[in-house]
């Protein structure tokens, strides 16, 4: 119910008109299944959006803005996070590229 509802809150905030410079299928695959596992969302404008409980294991984020994005619970094992932007990004309770569960209140960095 918990990944229904975080995929039905990420459809509605990655409406049409939010601007990204990612692979296109790997954005649809986010948007549609709260998922995208190995996926290329490169350079992706992700800025304020819902992504709790999100799966982005293996995903590669160089460049992505996750700036001020709620990335509770989300999985970025083994995701590359080169030279993404985490500014103010909740991280409470995510997996991290190195195995690291982020502490509750983690912002911007996992702690």
């Amino acid at each position: 119910m918990k990944r229904l509802l975080s995929g039905l809150a990420l459809a509605v905030f990655l409406g049409p008109t939010h601007t990204m410079a990612a692979d296109a299928a790997a954005l649809a695959t986010l948007k549609s299944t709260g998922s995208c596992v190995s996926c290329d969302l490169t350079d992706a404008n992700l800025s304020g959006a819902m992504l709790t409980y999100v799966n982005l294991s293996k995903a590669n984020l160089t460049g992505a803005n996750l700036s001020k994005a709620n990335l509770t619970g989300a999985s970025l094992s083994q995701a590359d996070l080169t030279q993404a932007d985490l500014t103010q990004a909740d991280l409470s309770g995510a997996f991290w590229p190195d195995g690291r569960r982020c502490a509750e209140g983690s912002i911007g960095t996992c702690d």
